[in-house]
């Protein structure tokens, strides 16, 4: 069956599949769309991520990357400041046509070492939070990023508005543990607050999810969803056993 828009998502390679690119293109082509996926780093164990040398993100770009044929873009790790600077370059200079882009912030590895130096993430806040569509964080990323220490709901909403601040049109903060007896989701588009609870999943299983529910995103907007329908259908995403590793035999 043919395959639907091209999805640009560019991310870390990790050989265990369920994160990272190799998670992203899964998701993508389960829903008949057509990824490109560009590596920026390796995952080397649960907190050793390699970045790929600027050269070789560079050719991956030139070779692979025509932004007017994309319709939606995703980014995950981006392990270094140079990284951050070549794509933040390239979709800067296609600022006017540049396909809805979402921007999964990625600053820690599976045993939350962190992956960005401050100077990287102010890199990342100054040039891809203005050309993103939403930008999404999870609660420590979101301290991270704010300098607000989430204890209560209230903090949650404060820490979206302080990232907003940097142009992003959304803001959405994945909560990954339980905050005042909720595992709630916020997104801020600005004005309003949205709350977006989440249901039969355990807290622990919301930040394994990332990579599929950020490509699930970016795949509903390809298809034309209003965002905060695009962010439910990939909360459901989610669930899929097949994307999860968990699908039994025939």
């Amino acid at each position: 069956m043919k395959q639907g828009p091209n999805i640009l998502t560019v991310g870390g390679l990790d050989a265990c599949g369920q994160t990272g690119i190799i998670a992203d293109r899964n998701s993508l082509m389960s829903l008949r769309l057509s990824p490109i996926v560009i590596a920026s780093s390796v995952t080397l164990g649960p907190s050793e991520i390699a970045p790929i040398d600027i050269d070789t993100f560079r050719r991956q770009l030139a070779a692979f990357v025509d932004l007017s044929a994309i319709s939606t873009i995703k980014t995950g790790i981006l392990a270094k400041r140079d990284i951050i600077e070549e794509l933040a370059t390239l979709f800067e200079d296609h600022k006017n046509d540049l396909p809805e882009l979402v921007v999964d912030v990625c600053l820690e590895t599976e045993d939350e070492s962190q992956i960005l130096s401050s100077s990287a993430i102010s890199l990342l806040k100054m040039r891809m939070f203005p050309l993103a569509t939403i930008t999404i964080a999870y609660l420590s990323e979101a301290e991270r990023l704010s300098g607000i220490r989430i204890e209560k709901i209230d903090d949650i909403k404060e820490a979206a508005e302080a990232i907003q601040i940097y142009g992003s049109k959304f803001v959405l903060i994945k909560a990954d543990k339980i905050i005042e007896n909720e595992l709630v989701d916020i997104l801020y588009d600005g004005n309003e607050h949205h709350f977006l609870f989440t249901k039969n999943v355990p807290e622990t299983d919301v930040r394994r999810m990332r990579d599929i529910f950020s490509s699930g995103v970016a795949a509903y907007l390809a298809k034309s969803y209003r965002l905060k329908t695009a962010i439910e259908a990939a909360k459901d995403l989610t669930l899929s056993p097949r994307l999860l590793g968990q699908e039994k035999p025939a």
